[in-house]
Parts: C-alpha cells; sequence; structure tokens
C-alpha cells in the first residue's frame, strides 16, 4: 500500500484558532484538513478563547512536552461587576455588584486606578485553578465533576506574571496585556482581579499571543490551511522547532545506529556536551532522535527515536 504523502510530513503547524471550537476539534479539522496520520497540541486554550495553539504533525507530535512548559503571552478583557462559575463570559451568573456601585467609585475606570489593579497581580504567586478546567481529580476532568454539581478544587499553584500592561478603558471593562508561565489560568486572575477590586469580575474575551518562543504573528487560520494547495510550507520543520536544543550531527553509519536505538557513546556524541537533551540530525538536517541525560547512569538515553 503507497504512503500518503502527508504522512512523511513531520513538524510543527501554529495556527489560529478561532473562538467557537475546543482545542480537540481544531485538531480534528487539522487532521482532516491535511490527511495527516496524527496531529497533536502543546497545549489548550477554552472554546471561547482565540489565538495561537502549537500543533504537532505526525512526529511532530512527540515534541509537545518541549512546549508545554514555555511561557505564555495573552490579551485579555476583564468585565468588572459581575462573577461567574466559570469565570468567563461563558458561565453562570454567581454574583453581581450594587448598581450604584461605579457611582460610589467615580474614579475606578481612571487609568492610574487601572494601572495599580494590576500592577498588585505582577510577580510570583499561588493561583487557585477553576473548577471548571480541563486538570483531572481520580481520572475525570474537573469540569465534567463541576457541570454534575460535584465541583472539585485544586490546591493553589505556584505561577509568575512576568509582565502586565493596561491596553485599553471602556467601562465596565478593560483590556490588557500579560506574560505568565505554564499553568497560569487567566480566567482565575480575572476573578482575583474583582475580587481585589471589590466588585467582582470575568474574563470576557481572551487571545493567545504568543507560546514558547512562538508567535500569532506566524500562525496560520483554519480557512487559509484549507484552501492552500501545499498546506507543508506552512510547517516548522523538526530542526527549527527546536531551535535552543544543542545539535548532534551523523553520518549514515551513525544514522542507522541511532534509529535502532544503539546508545551512542561519548566520544560519537562529544566529550563537551553536557546539556539535559539533545536533538540528532542526519546528513539532510533531518531530527532522528532525541537523547536526554541520565544523571543516576551518566549517560544519554533516547528520549525519542523517530522512524518514517
Amino acid at each position: 500500500m503507497p504512503i500518503s504523502p502527508a504522512a512523511t510530513q513531520h513538524g510543527i503547524l501554529l495556527v489560529h484558532k478561532p473562538e467557537g471550537i475546543s482545542s480537540a476539534g481544531l485538531v480534528a479539522r487539522i487532521k482532516r484538513i491535511t490527511g495527516a496520520k496524527k496531529v497533536g497540541h502543546a497545549g489548550t486554550l477554552d472554546p471561547f478563547a482565540r489565538g495561537l495553539m502549537v500543533c504537532g504533525i505526525n512526529h511532530g507530535t512527540r515534541l509537545s512536552r518541549f512546549f508545554l512548559h514555555g511561557d505564555k503571552t495573552y490579551t485579555a478583557e476583564l468585565t468588572f461587576g459581575r462573577e461567574t462559575d466559570t469565570m468567563d463570559r461563558t458561565g453562570c451568573e454567581v454574583q453581581a455588584c450594587a448598581e450604584d456601585f461605579f457611582e460610589h467609585h467615580p474614579d475606578f475606570f481612571s487609568k492610574g486606578n487601572q494601572i495599580c489593579l494590576l500592577d498588585a497581580f505582577k510577580g510570583p504567586q499561588n493561583q487557585l485553578p477553576p473548577v471548571y478546567s480541563a486538570l483531572k481529580h481520580q481520572g475525570v476532568p474537573l469540569y465534567k465533576l463541576a457541570r454534575k454539581g460535584t465541583p472539585v478544587q485544586k490546591e493553589a499553584r505556584s505561577i509568575v506574571i512576568k509582565e502586565i500592561n493596561l491596553l485599553g478603558i471602556t467601562p465596565p471593562s478593560v483590556t490588557f496585556s500579560v506574560q505568565c508561565t505554564a499553568g497560569t489560568y487567566i480566567r482565575s486572575l480575572a476573578s482575583d482581579m474583582g475580587k481585589k477590586a471589590g466588585c467582582g469580575a470575568h474574563l470576557s474575551a481572551l487571545e493567545r499571543t504568543e507560546t514558547c518562543g512562538f508567535s500569532l504573528n506566524y500562525a496560520i487560520d483554519l480557512d487559509t490551511l484549507a484552501q492552500a494547495t501545499d498546506w507543508s510550507k506552512h510547517l516548522i520543520s523538526m530542526d527549527d522547532a527546536l531551535p535552543n536544543m544543542t545539535p548532534v550531527f551523523v553520518d549514515e553509519t551513525l544514522a542507522e545506529k541511532v534509529k535502532h536505538g544503539v546508545l551512542m557513546t561519548r566520544e560519537e556524541i562529544g566529550p563537551d556536551i553536557q546539556d539535559c537533551f539533545l536533538k540528532v540530525l542526519d546528513k539532510e538536517r533531518t531530527v532522528i532522535a532525541i537523547l536526554e541525560y541520565d544523571n543516576s547512569k551518566s549517560r544519554y538515553n533516547y528520549c525519542c527515536v523517530f522512524h518514517d
């Protein structure tokens, strides 16, 4: 049986997810459009959110672990005066502030007041994940438990808000950009801001603009992808997707050894290399394996070996 050309394309595709589709739904659409055998993503976005998603194609799906822990940047809209159970605009209202709250706080939406509020959340902190999230409790996603009326609150996690800047004010909403560490929930951040402001708030819009060194500026939307005569031109190679990982180049003889999982010697790798991960490339600059250093045995083991 002949191999489909799409099955031999490997790498990373940067996709601009639209609103109204789940991350899993996006992956399914990409798989249908490209005909790729395997498609996966490195970090979800809520259905109501839009923006950059890093999607692995075929062998590229095995690179996801290297993108999950990088910093992320978002543009968010926060609407004051109303809290929801999901902490965003899709949820049911659970509490609203007094109708005359803003009348009694005439400076609430001043630029200075809003910058002060945002600055209060800059830096390291502990954040409670939403009870409506994809995190799991005993193997069950939290959002499923919450929908059944049995919400589970996970313990707070350490996060860092590295940058947060005011972009605009249109009462009762404000727009801001935020750069944060992996694991940060912007919905939780919005809810916490509302509590600190004393009037409650929810996240009313969200767009991810950067993740793990990739930018939304280089992402392709689904319609453009579907109409492309050669979608693979938008594919980032396995090598280029890991620009900061030290390369180890091998000849044909050593490449065969690698493809069969035979451990490489320190001399073959390079005696002076001490990095945690290494990417092994053949003479055509194709990534054929990724090595991971084993401290307990003082050697490199295979983390991934890629076979066509």
